[in-house]
């Protein structure tokens, strides 16, 4: 990881109109330094985040992660593949690849793409389901390889790409996905940073009971572990006890608030792993701010802040920083 400063950093993803900075700004007295990463709108922020997964790579990248703009179901289960490949989340437009993206792509030498979503054939006549076939071949025309992710559901969409990866161990507790209802955003995308470094695939279910393709992942994958991002109570004591039934030890995450839930999520991140410079990841003086009410920013920055920065995310309103995220933040 890169040393940004000498006491915290604080990386605010979508929150100011900026660009990636040769060097973190200082605020004041307080110690702590900002790197702002926003754009004008989700796509130049998830652009911006990008460039800076790149630049941390030294300007070069092999694979790049592509899920539609308009499905945050897609986006938040790409986090597991973007850590696994060492590569950023890019969101693109539903009906054409984006020039800015093809301009990334080009640059930074990308030559395979993993698209994560339903089968193009299945969007054609509603592009906002998720990525059409007109970007397949864009791709496909640039010269990239195309490999796609797909499932009839977020459900199915969530399962191959569990099956895509090789879920992580954290510590005693063995080899860990997480769940996350399908309803809810916040959950998952506050899992984020978890599941890119772990590399730990979320999986998503009806609230109301276990989906049953998810149950059969879990009977036959060699998971241990089920960490449930349980926001509000958004999933019920039938989820909880159907995992638990199929042999797999279920840790609850709850919080008060979302922005407490995001909070206590960062404390899994990179259990017993250390970063670059050989100390926990939780000891590394980073954090990543994100807008509660935005999930694609959150989406976006789940590669950057957690495989690149070995750092947590928490959530903040555009106005004020909430006191569950403040607390996280003047402890790291």
């Amino acid at each position: 990881m890169r040393r940004m400063c000498a006491a915290a950093l604080a990386a605010l993803i979508g929150l100011s109109v900026g660009a990636w900075p040769a060097d973190a700004h200082d605020h004041g007295d307080s110690g702590v330094s900002v790197v702002r990463l926003g754009g004008t709108d989700r796509y130049a922020t998830s652009l911006l985040v990008a460039e800076a997964v790149a630049a941390d790579a030294g300007g070069s990248l092999t694979s790049a992660v592509l899920v539609s703009g308009e499905r945050w179901t897609d986006g938040v289960v790409a986090a597991s593949m973007a850590g696994w490949l060492e590569a950023p989340v890019l969101l693109n437009p539903p009906d054409e690849l984006s020039a800015d993206v093809l301009r990334f792509l080009r640059q930074t030498g990308v030559t395979d793409v993993v698209l994560i979503g339903p089968e193009a054939s299945h969007v054609d006549h509603n592009p906002r389901r998720g990525l059409s076939a007109a970007v397949v071949d864009a791709l496909e025309e640039a010269g990239i390889s195309v490999e796609h992710v797909s499932g009839e559901n977020p459900y199915r969409i969530s399962i191959a790409v569990a099956r895509r990866v090789v879920p992580g161990v954290i510590g005693h507790f063995g080899r860990t996905a997480i769940m996350a209802s399908d309803q809810s955003p916040v959950g998952a995308m506050v899992a984020g940073p978890l599941s890119a470094r772990g590399v730990h695939p979320v999986l998503l279910t009806p609230p109301e009971r276990l989906h049953g393709g998810v149950a059969a992942y879990l009977a036959a994958a060699p998971i241990d572990h089920v960490i449930v991002m349980d926001d509000a109570d958004a999933l019920s004591d039938s989820v909880k006890s159907s995992i638990a039934a199929a042999g797999v030890t279920v840790t609850r995450l709850a919080g008060s608030t979302l922005y407490d839930l995001a909070a206590r999520a960062s404390g899994f991140v990179s259990f017993q792993e250390s970063n670059a410079d050989g100390r926990p990841c939780n000891a590394s003086g980073t954090i990543g701010v994100a807008r509660a009410a935005v999930p694609f920013d959150a989406i976006s920055a789940a590669p950057l802040v957690a495989r690149r920065w070995c750092a947590p995310l928490v959530l903040a309103d555009p106005e004020r920083i909430p006191a569950d995220a403040a607390a996280l933040l003047d402890a790291a």
